[in-house]
């Protein structure tokens, strides 16, 4: 007599995102089968990929490895097994695990997925998968476009932190400052506001245009700082950037700007004049501001017409104050414009225009005949 069986063998098949079959043994990672987990930032990013394994034969499958499913490969610790799939699978059925993609660096990441099983064909069930770790990488460039590395503490005319000398008196100042993203992730500028101003004198220091907080790969932004002195002498702070750059978080750098007072002419007023006679006069003035350094000479200047600076002569003195000296060879009954003037280091300043009238000579006796 004849007598029949039919072997039943186990036969496993592993699919992954949008139940595309693997392969076993494939070494070429794609998107379309969830073996490529695409780009994941490398500071706090991570992506997760369903996977079903099914056993498409008459017997079960028994997953025997321990754990269940492992990863192996150049950066294996960068692949986790956050679920492991049931390990006895009957015949026509599935299980699923989930596979997390957390880079630990940037650039391409591999690994090998490796799952033992009763399949005596696809023993073990092996393919490769990939992901990219990105990751922001930020620089903030000054004025002339020099960059200005994080943690710099020595401000610089030539990367536009130092902001050099400013009138406390209404002066200020403007630089503007560029954040680039040379990196291959977004850069985010995380703090609130994304530009702090600390230190001695972050009073003086203010952030009047923002930066975009969002900077695309390979993108930049701006923002403006300007100085606005309070007192006179040197006026430091420090520029804070709380940013997603892994290694430059917060991104740093010191300010200066010296504030100064800035020195004027003097200033003068009330011209004076006393004991005109025909040729000859005192006249005088007020200094009432010496402008911020020394009087350095004063005097008188006179002439016929408005806004004299001619026929000057020093008087002596160096003090503010009132001050006066008599003016010879002027002309006779002649109108006469004068003005008082004082030099400092940086210039000249008149008094307002005085005017008086020179005496006539005396009367002349003339005899007439008859």
């Amino acid at each position: 007599f004849t007598v029949i069986g039919t072997g039943i063998d186990p036969e496993m098949d592993v699919r992954g995102t949008n139940e595309v079959s693997i392969a076993s043994g494939d070494t070429s990672p794609t998107p379309a089968d969830g073996t490529d987990f695409g780009s994941i930032l490398v500071a706090g990013g991570t992506k997760s990929h369903v996977f079903s394994v099914t056993n498409i034969g008459g017997a079960t499958l028994y997953l025997d490895g321990s754990p269940a499913v492992a990863v192996g490969g150049a950066h294996a610790s960068d692949f986790t097994v956050t679920a492991q799939p049931g390990t006895n699978i009957a015949a026509g059925a599935g299980t699923t695990f989930t596979l997390q993609f957390d880079p630990s660096a940037s650039g391409p990441r591999t690994g090998t997925v490796n799952i033992a099983n009763n399949d005596s064909t696809e023993d073990p069930y092996t393919f490769t998968v990939i992901g990219t770790g990105i990751d922001p990488e930020m620089d903030v460039r000054g004025t002339n476009g020099v960059s200005i590395a994080s943690g710099d503490v020595t401000p610089s005319i030539a990367d536009g932190t130092d902001f050099g000398a400013i009138n406390i008196a209404g002066g200020t100042r403007d630089h503007i400052f560029t954040v680039t993203n040379s990196g291959s992730g977004q850069l985010s500028l995380t703090g609130s506001p994304p530009v702090g101003i600390t230190g001695p004198h972050a009073g003086d220091f203010a952030v009047v245009a923002s930066p975009s907080t969002n900077i695309a790969a390979y993108a930049a932004t701006t923002f403006t700082i300007r100085f606005d002195p309070s007192a006179a002498g040197a006026r430091t702070a420090t520029v804070s950037i709380a940013n997603s750059d892994t290694n430059e978080n917060p991104y740093t750098f010191s300010m200066v700007g010296t504030g100064i007072v800035a020195l004027a002419a003097p200033t003068l007023i009330l011209p004076t004049s006393s004991a005109i006679g025909t040729t000859n006069a005192t006249l005088g003035g007020t200094i009432s501001l010496d402008g911020g350094s020394a009087i350095l000479a004063r005097g008188t200047v006179w002439g016929t017409a408005a806004a004299p600076t001619g026929n000057s002569l020093v008087e002596g003195g160096t003090a503010t104050g009132t001050f006066s000296h008599v003016r010879t060879g002027l002309p006779v009954a002649a109108g006469i414009f004068h003005r008082g003037w004082a030099t400092n280091s940086t210039g000249i300043g008149y008094s307002p225009d005085g005017f008086f009238f020179t005496e006539p000579d005396a009367a002349t006796s003339v005899s007439f005949a008859n």
